[in-house]
């Protein structure tokens, strides 16, 4: 199997994971660095799972199933997934993004 061809099915993993999953908006913040610099941030606050390209922006899908949706173009950061799974996501990120 390719690199291209596990890329592909990873984001189909994710997108399964995330239309099977109740959705809630835990909390909004704003992020104006870069995305390595938001990469490095989350893998060090000990979240593993994968990143996906959407439309105006980034999404990360924790193992958990937690999501970070990041819009560079406005800074905007929404945290999704089940209510305890999100809030660690964002208590581990260390509070505003800035």
């Amino acid at each position: 199997m390719s690199l291209t061809n596990v890329n592909t099915t990873r984001q189909h993993v994710a997108r399964f994971r995330a239309r099977s999953t109740p959705i809630t908006i835990v909390h909004m913040d704003r992020f104006t660095g870069t995305l390595e610099q938001l990469r490095d941030r989350v893998l060090l606050s000990g979240f593993y799972g994968d990143w996906i390209e959407i439309p105006h922006g980034h999404t990360f899908i924790s193992e958990g199933g937690a999501r970070l949706n990041w819009y560079p173009g406005s800074g905007k950061v929404i945290y999704q997934g089940k209510k305890f799974e999100a809030e660690a996501l964002k208590q581990a990120l260390g509070g505003p993004l800035y």
